[in-house]
């Protein structure tokens, strides 16, 4: 660090969005943020667990039955909601989920034209 750059206690810089005062990152800030990040994450899951629960005892699935016979739009919004909430809804599911293994062998000549093959990669031995 530059010796000409004062510290000031009084007025420490402050975040532009937000304007909190920041602390400097250092290895005791970033192992207190790496325990706050694993606190905040366990409860989400422990809440999530809770809200599953409490949709499961509900009856999640006879309120969709009832929805769907009845053509209860205001019931089926209620439905989705709680299903997005418990993480049961098709975008948190493994089948939305799609990994792509890219990989390119570029061999491009200035006057010829340019083909694109793409293979499934669990194809491939």
């Amino acid at each position: 660090m530059a010796d000409d750059v004062k510290k000031d206690v009084k007025n420490p810089p402050c975040s532009p969005r937000s304007g909190a005062p920041l602390r400097p990152f250092n290895s005791v800030t970033a192992k207190q943020a790496q325990e706050a990040s694993v606190k905040a994450r366990n409860m989400r899951k422990a809440m999530r667990a809770q809200l599953l629960q409490a949709a499961v005892d509900e009856g999640i699935d006879k309120l969709f039955q009832q929805a769907i016979k009845k053509k209860d739009m205001d019931l089926l919004e209620i439905v989705e909601k709680s299903l997005k909430l418990t993480g049961l809804d098709f975008a948190s599911s493994e089948d939305a989920v799609h990994k792509l293994d890219l990989k390119s062998d570029n061999k491009v000549t200035a006057s010829g034209p340019i083909n694109i093959t793409f293979s499934d990669a669990k194809a491939e031995p």
